[in-house]
Formats: C-alpha cells, structure tokens, sequence
C-alpha cells in the first residue's frame, strides 16, 4: 500500500514538473522575449471650420459696411451691369406723393452707358420739376437731355467725364444708408443660390435726420449687392413721407452694349453745344438751373440726396430757359 502511493506521488511530481517546463520555458537557456505595447493614437478634436462670409460680413451682421462697399465697387469696376431703381414717396396717409424709375445699361469702363430717369408726382419746390432725364456716352463725351413738366427740352454736353459720370451712378448701387448700420442692428442669414452661397441681410436703425430706416440687401459671396430695399419712414406728428426704394443689378458679366438713343444724333445734327453748357428748345417756363450729385460720407458709401433745406447746389445760375445753363452729369430727381 505504501509502495503504491510513493509511486502515484512520484507519477504525480513528474507531470507537475512537464507542466512547469511549459509555462516556465523549461530551463531553457534563450532569453525571453521583451514584448513592447503598441503606441494607441490619440484622438484630438476637428476644429470647427470657421464660416466664411461675404466681406463686411460676418454671423453676427454687418460687421464693416466700409468693406462690403469697397468689395461691391471692386467688381463693377471691371464689369458691365444693368441697374433698375424704383422709388415711391408716400404721404403721411399713404397716398403716393411721387414715384420715379431710373434704368442704367453700363458697359465695362471707356465703352459707355445709358442712363433713363422718368419721374411723375407733385414737386418738391416752386421750381418746374424734371419728369424725364436721360443720358449717353459711347465712352468719352457725356450727352444729356432733360425734359420738364411745361414741355420745355434741354440738351448738354460734358467732354471727357463719361468715367466720372460712371463712377457716381456706380456709388448709387449701394444703398444710400448703409453707413449707418452694424452688429447691433443686423441680421445675416446665408442660403444657397445654383451651387453658391448667398446672404440675406436685414436691420433697422434710427436717424435724427432721416428718421426710422430699414434695410433688406442680397449679397453674393464676392460682396456684390444684386438688391436692396429701403424703407425711410418720417415723422408722422410732421405729416412727412415714408419713402420706398428697391434697386436690382443684373447682368455683371461684361456683355451689356449701351443703346445709342436717337435723340443724341438729333443734338449732334442740330446743335453745335460748347462742352459742360445746356441749350434748350423753347422759351417757356424757365426751367430749374442746377442739379446735385449724391455725396460719399466717411464709410466709403453715398449719402442720400439732400432734402430741400438741406441741399448746396454746386452751380448757381440765374438765366432764362433759352439761355445756356450749367448742369451736373447725374440728376437729383426728388
């Protein structure tokens, strides 16, 4: 019996030893391996991408009305455009005081525009209003006409200012008040327009000369504003009118080739004009002698045109309406 379990425990002590010989390499002379841990990546966050705006731009509002400016003239500057300005005068009641169209075919700088205002309503002043103003340049010389409610026809000349002339209809583009607008009283909404990104802008903001304003603007991603729309509303205590301008630019590619009116061979046949004077066709109602050009304040954008009280014509001319007059290139039709 003894012998029987000195065997079984000696059985018992060798497949211990085997098993030992496994896990322990079983005496063996090679050294163990060292194993090195594998480097785990670390993953660090995807910074969020910023979003790009249009100049002036940002999601806030109108950040900088001065670069959204520069930006918008910085494309017509090379390229042709048509721009179409509808403007309604309302009285304090809501009956229309006056409303005016202005169309403007530009070519590319040095070959020409044309230029059609036409107005109807009451006058703002005793003088006898402009109900038509027309303009053309084949690229140097600047030709204008101007009819009067009496009938009266008035034809000029201006040498060498069609780039000049081009330059401030091009300041008309932008909305007169753009200036006075910024984070605090603006929105900014991006849309997409066939694959690109757009802007819708929208503010409010007060004047102590102009009163309460709003303005609607859409921007393309280059900073061009192809619309906008301004709503000046008054006093009402002072029986002051709200007035309404939408303005649309389309065709910024370069192709617009300006109509050449026949009224301007009808002046080149009929009248030798001396550069920067006025003729006119009859002698009746002695016709206003000055016109105004909007000014530029110190955001880079136009100022309105001046109110009557308010307005510095740049000539003063007392002459009847048979008489030559000096006029500026672009009308201020009220």
């Amino acid at each position: 019996m003894q012998r029987v379990f000195a065997v079984t425990v000696v059985a018992t002590l060798v497949v211990l030893a085997g098993c030992s010989a496994v896990f322990d390499g079983g005496g063996s002379d090679e050294p163990t391996p060292t194993i090195t841990p594998m480097a785990v990546p670390t993953d660090e966050p995807t910074p969020t991408p910023v979003p790009q705006f249009a100049p002036g731009l940002t999601g806030r509002g109108i950040e900088d009305p001065g670069s959204l400016v520069r930006a918008h003239r910085s494309v017509l500057d090379d390229e042709s455009f048509v721009m179409r300005t509808n403007t309604t005068r309302l009285a304090a009641n809501g009956s229309v005081l006056s409303a005016s169209t202005t169309v403007v075919r530009a070519a590319p700088p040095g070959r020409g525009f044309q230029y059609l205002a036409r107005q109807n309503g009451s006058a703002s002043s005793s003088q006898v209003p402009v109900i038509r103003f027309e303009g053309w340049s084949g690229g140097e010389d600047v030709l204008v006409r101007q009819t009067y409610a009496n009938g009266t026809t008035s034809r000029s000349s201006q040498s060498n200012t069609a780039e000049q002339v081009r330059r401030n209809i091009q300041r008309g583009t932008a909305p007169y008040f753009l200036g006075s607008f910024g984070p605090a009283n603006t929105t900014v909404e991006r849309f997409q327009r066939n694959g690109s990104t757009w802007y819708r802008v929208a503010g409010t903001t007060r004047s102590e000369l102009f009163g309460n304003v709003s303005l609607r603007m859409t921007v393309d991603s280059r900073g061009v504003i192809h619309e906008h729309r301004t709503t000046r509303q008054e006093s009402p205590a002072e029986n002051r009118s709200r007035t309404v301008t939408v303005t649309r630019l389309s065709a910024i590619d370069g192709t617009v080739v300006p109509d050449r009116p026949s009224w301007v061979d009808e002046a080149t046949n009929r009248t030798t004009v001396t550069p920067d004077v006025t003729t006119t066709e009859s002698n009746a109602t002695a016709a206003p002698n000055t016109t105004t050009t909007p000014a530029t304040n110190g955001t880079g954008t136009t100022d309105p045109p001046a109110t009557e009280s308010t307005q510095r014509p740049t000539t003063t001319v007392n002459r009847t309406a048979a008489e030559p007059r000096i006029i500026a290139p672009v009308p201020t039709m009220s």
